[in-house]
């Protein structure tokens, strides 16, 4: 019984920070960032099929301030992946949870930042080769501050064939003799080819 009444005090103060944040003026005080990253964690919009993709969200207080936010615990942001106009999926999807609502500080110059995986939710597969969205939907509200807005990233899912690169060189160096791609195998980061090759000097 005391942990509902906890419960619904917190809701409460969220509800009631909600409306007076909407009725302040606001200032332009944080920066934020959202990103997307290949297995080997570079920053990128080219995946290959197969491969997980990490998605990467931060907020930055940029000045010397220390600023009040309310957020639903383990929730500063929802990552969610469209085609198109549909939704295939979210960082909140196979997860069960009691929304408890908290409030922190963000202090100067401090950053708050999320991270998340695609495969790390087991009802998610690899994503087909095609044209997807990202996009972060933050769940934390601030005080008399602007709060982060939705972003979106654009990708792509790849074939293997469409990344292969055979060398660095110019094309007009190249000895262009034939050869035959008998097989592509990829594990993990390792992509293996087995090739037929003859002739050339």
């Amino acid at each position: 019984m005391n942990y509902f009444f906890k419960y619904l005090a917190a809701a409460l103060v969220f509800f009631l920070s909600c409306e007076n944040s909407m009725n302040s003026v606001k200032t332009t005080e944080v920066s934020t960032k959202f990103l997307l990253k290949n297995s080997q964690g570079v920053e990128t919009t080219q995946f290959v099929f197969g491969q997980d993709i990490g998605f990467h969200y931060s907020v930055e207080n940029t000045t010397e301030n220390t600023y009040s936010y309310v957020y639903q615990e383990e929730h500063l942001v929802t990552f969610e992946v469209y085609k198109k106009d549909s939704l295939i999926g979210s960082s909140t999807d196979g997860l069960t949870f009691i929304p408890v609502i908290v409030e922190k500080t963000l202090k100067a110059r401090e950053t708050l930042a999320a991270e998340y995986n695609w495969l790390w939710a087991a009802i998610h597969q690899p994503l087909p080769v095609g044209e997807y969205t990202a996009k972060a939907r933050p769940k934390l509200e601030f005080n008399n501050i602007n709060n982060p807005g939705l972003e979106e990233i654009n990708f792509r899912v790849n074939a293997v064939s469409d990344l292969i690169k055979i060398s660095d060189l110019p094309p007009d160096s190249i000895q262009l003799d034939q050869f035959d791609l008998n097989s592509v195998v990829v594990a993990g980061n390792e992509i293996s080819l087995n090739l037929s090759y003859s002739g050339g000097c």
